[in-house]
């Protein structure tokens, strides 16, 4: 027998070899491409939906913030109404066992400052709230170290109600 050359060998390959997944035969395929074209065109709507939510979502901060000073302004308020700090502890009761402090709302501003919430007091208010008066009682009107609970739940809620109407999630 004789030595057949490499080239020889690969002569012999048959035309009809298998083949190994789907191959595209227009005639049979013509119907099945034009399905998933539509597929995909009804998905555009979907894509452009998401695409804009995520544009939506990149001014999530910015755009909440206005609703969260609300949210902590409220909750300020009410506490200085009850006549509580920040976290919810009582004032001490003025000499005469009043509720100190009945105007202290009108003192307080609650502002925006580019992504952060500040709280200022102003007049005599500012004063009782670091304890500089003649009585040296100090009641706290704002936030001075931590952030109350109250006031966390409040921005947190904001932001996942917003979170939620720019998702469309519950």
């Amino acid at each position: 027998m004789e030595a057949q050359s490499r080239a020889e060998t690969l002569d012999r390959t048959p035309s009809n070899r298998l083949t190994f997944g789907p191959i595209l035969n227009t005639r049979r395929d013509t119907k099945r491409i034009a399905t998933a074209a539509e597929v995909l065109a009804s998905g555009d709507k979907e894509i452009d939906e998401m695409i804009s939510s995520l544009r939506e979502l990149s001014k999530f901060v910015t755009g909440s913030a206005g609703r969260a000073r609300r949210a902590v302004d409220a909750d300020s308020r009410r506490k200085i109404s009850r006549g509580q700090d920040p976290n919810g502890k009582p004032w001490q009761p003025t000499k005469a066992g009043e509720r100190p402090l009945k105007n202290a709302g009108a003192a307080l501003s609650v502002k925006l400052v580019g992504k952060r919430i500040v709280w200022t007091l102003k007049g005599i208010e500012a004063r009782h709230h670091l304890g500089a008066v003649k009585g040296k009682v100090k009641r706290q009107i704002i936030p001075i170290e931590d952030i109350p609970s109250s006031v966390a739940k409040a921005i947190t809620q904001t932001y996942n109600s917003e979170f939620a109407r720019i998702t469309g999630s519950k």
